[in-house]
């Protein structure tokens, strides 16, 4: 081959090389700025999520909130980050040993445990045990002896109306701290698209689930249900897409969670987007509890039921607890348990109704 061709030939491979050079370039670039992008994106998504969560959980350490607790002697105490800001009585018992009570500046749980230990010295019965309530989230120890009550705003009042003393403790004013916890919540993106806050007649702020959020899922006609997607998958990406949704926004409120789970006074509440059933219900957050009860012996001795695996002569009951997101008041989802809806399987009415066919065919 003559130099001349040598030479045109590299030439052509140059020009080759620059050509799959450039292909590459356009290829790969486009593919490392997205996926950068995504990186970066990620990164500050997640620090600023931290930063608002931290700027929330600072904000709550101002809040003031009401636990009352009833042994024999009954009394009520605000608490404020944990700890102890006040005590009062709600009745006489109290009054008796309310000057030997230091509690103030105490930690809530060190509080209980010295009410209770005190109310047990001086003779009151303390068989059983230390009953809690409260409007919101009790951070409390879990203890045999302890029982806790979640109660709405309207019991709240009726139990402070039974002070005895201190009718200062009836003056709390959480005004300030809802106001800054309002114009914070604003900041989020989510803000009036998942979620939104308003203040009530008792100049508390509420949040709730926004309509626009909820009617992205399915809705409830008469006894059917319009899914709102098209396809299995459609409808499955729905479900995966509102679930990240609602368990994130949860978390937003300190809520506990659990994958994709909500934690609620200890119990796991999964989001369910249509909860198909005897009743029809969409996006509530459900939960179930099994239990073996017993039946009469002589329903397994005739057949009426067959014996369980262990030999014993019971069925298993199954109660299933619903709380509808549109109910729940995400500042204070505690209340919202006194509003579930509770449907229980049939097994107890199923065993009455055998025992009466029993009673009838065996005469």
């Amino acid at each position: 081959m003559s130099k001349k061709e040598t030479n045109s030939t590299e030439k052509k491979k140059g020009k080759l090389k620059k050509i799959l050079l450039i292909i590459l370039l356009i290829i790969v670039v486009p593919i490392i700025v997205f996926f950068g992008y995504r990186f970066i994106s990620t990164k500050i998504s997640k620090s600023n999520s931290e930063k608002f969560n931290n700027n929330l959980n600072e904000l709550a350490k101002e809040r003031i909130d009401y636990v009352f607790i009833e042994i024999n002697p009954s009394l009520v105490l605000t608490v404020k980050d944990n700890k102890v800001e006040d005590i009062s009585c709600l009745n006489d018992d109290c009054m008796t040993i309310y000057n030997e009570l230091n509690v103030k500046g105490k930690n809530i749980n060190e509080s209980i445990d010295t009410i209770y230990n005190k109310s047990k010295e001086k003779g009151f019965d303390t068989s059983k045990g230390v009953k809690l309530s409260s409007s919101d989230t009790i951070n409390v120890e879990k203890k045999d002896y302890i029982t806790i009550e979640y109660i709405d705003i309207t019991k709240e009042k009726e139990l402070l109306n039974e002070v005895k003393n201190n009718e200062d403790i009836k003056n709390v004013d959480n005004g300030s701290y809802y106001n800054k916890l309002w114009e914070e919540l604003k900041k989020d993106s989510g803000y009036d698209n998942v979620y939104s806050c308003s203040m009530n007649d008792n100049k508390e702020l509420e949040c709730h689930f926004t309509n626009e959020f909820l009617n992205k899922g399915p809705k409830v006609n008469g006894d059917k249900i319009d899914y709102g997607c098209n396809s299995e998958s459609s409808c499955e990406r729905l479900e995966n897409d509102m679930t990240k949704d609602v368990i994130n926004t949860f978390k937003k409120f300190d809520i506990k969670t659990d994958k994709d789970s909500v934690i609620i006074d200890t119990m796991n509440y999964s989001y369910r987007m249509v909860d198909e059933g005897s009743s029809n219900y969409v996006n509530v957050l459900y939960r179930s509890v099994s239990e073996s009860v017993s039946v009469p012996q002589k329903l397994c001795d005739y057949g009426y039921y067959a014996p369980s695996k262990n030999g014993k002569c019971e069925a298993e009951n199954v109660t299933e607890y619903r709380i509808p997101l549109d109910k729940i008041n995400l500042v204070k989802p505690s209340m919202s348990l006194v509003s579930q809806i509770v449907k229980k399987s049939s097994s107890s009415e199923n065993i009455d109704k055998a025992l009466e066919q029993f009673n009838k065919d065996n005469g």
